[in-house]
């Protein structure tokens, strides 16, 4: 008799709790559930939990369901249904004017421009609590050719955020599009003057003016920019190029040196730059550093033929074939040249006769030639 009472309340309790179970999962609140797992970034459990939700039923909050599903969207950049959710909010009776700046972004995503500003517009003060809805505000009206509206929006920001340096950092890009270098410096200064500017920083206003011809102003920054991080190979290599553009290769040669005591890989920018400004001797000594063989053998044979030191050049035959460099026709024929020019007729004709490049295969019928005419008649030889 006791075993049956027991097992008849195990029997009501396992009743009971089914019973419970079922009773809490119908009150469930799916729309609750889904903002608490967006407030904790899990969007795609949320958009599960919202696929529960029954807008049948009487009583369902149909305005927050749409403003979460496309908060949803918009975070998982499905832009296009983001916009239909959020409109099907406002028309449920969404009064937040948040809904607009949700909207926006949406809107801007997929650069509708007009409907952002429309959006932002409709936001009314939740359009302007942050500076970068009026980033977006016055790029939207820039990409409109509403030039003087895309400055007044920022007058604006300016005066609402005044320690908000990215402002100065947005004209200075309208302007240097516009061409107007001496305007767009100014503002350069003003920024670049702002607390918590990166190397990052310079190195885009100085890639805006390199960019756009004005090398000088692009050098000004990138000098500052030096002094400011004098061990950021990044700003060292970005002035060396800008130095390069000006043709003043000794300075350009001299920062790739300087770059390449913190990264050797810069050894052979250098060293090519000295050669080109014929500085053979410091070109010898930095091709020397250079850790890539085949690089660093086609250089020095390139110095040696600067040099007019066809000795050493011709020298270099079993070194190129190591690390196949003879398998390349210009090097197969500055080495043939190397050959002729040291009296090694018989070398030079082998690498010459298997020359198949049109223009060096004339080079190497021109030079045959001569070494033939040289065979025939000493006075005829260099």
């Amino acid at each position: 008799m006791k075993n049956i009472l027991k097992l008849l309340l195990i029997l009501s309790l396992t009743v009971w709790l089914f019973a419970d179970k079922k009773q809490s999962s119908e009150e469930v609140d799916y729309i609750s559930l889904a903002a608490v797992l967006i407030s904790d970034g899990f969007f795609d459990r949320a958009e599960n939990a919202l696929k529960s939700v029954d807008l049948s039923k009487k009583g369902v909050d149909k305005i927050r369901f749409y403003t979460l599903r496309g908060l949803i969207h918009l975070k998982k950049q499905n832009y296009k249904p983001a916009i239909s959710d959020f409109l099907e909010s406002i028309a449920q009776g969404q009064t937040e004017k948040s809904i607009y700046v949700y909207l926006a972004q949406a809107h801007y995503a997929l650069k509708e421009y007009q409907k952002t500003i429309d959006a932002l517009n409709n936001a009314k003060e939740s359009g302007k609590e942050k500076p970068e809805l009026f980033s977006i505000k016055a790029q939207c009206y820039w990409k409109l050719d509403k030039h003087a509206d895309a400055w007044s929006v920022l007058d604006e920001a300016q005066t609402k955020f005044k320690d908000y340096p990215l402002f100065l950092r947005q004209r200075f890009f309208y302007l240097i599009e516009l061409a107007l270098f001496e305007k767009a410096m100014d503002y350069a200064k003003s920024y670049l003057a702002a607390e918590k500017i990166k190397a990052d920083d310079y190195l885009s206003l100085a890639s805006a003016f390199r960019k756009n011809g004005a090398l000088d102003k692009a050098i000004y920054i990138l000098e500052i920019a030096k002094a400011s991080y004098p061990d950021d190979e990044t700003i060292i290599i970005e002035l060396a190029h800008s130095y390069l553009e000006q043709e003043r290769i000794i300075t350009a040669a001299k920062l790739f040196e300087e770059a390449s005591i913190r990264k050797n890989k810069y050894s052979q920018e250098a060293s090519e730059l000295f050669r080109r400004a014929k500085q053979l001797y410091h070109a010898l000594y930095l091709n020397t550093k250079i850790n890539d063989q085949k690089e660093k053998l086609k250089q020095r044979l390139a110095i040696f033929l600067e040099f007019g030191d066809y000795e050493r050049a011709a020298a270099m035959k079993e070194a190129l074939s190591r690390v196949g460099l003879l398998e390349d026709e210009d090097i197969k024929y500055a080495l043939a040249y190397s050959q002729y020019e040291v009296g090694d007729f018989a070398n030079a004709e082998n690498n010459l006769r298997v020359l198949t490049r049109p223009d060096l295969f004339k080079k190497a019928t021109e030079l045959r030639k001569t070494m033939q005419e040289c065979k025939n008649d000493q006075t005829k030889c260099n």
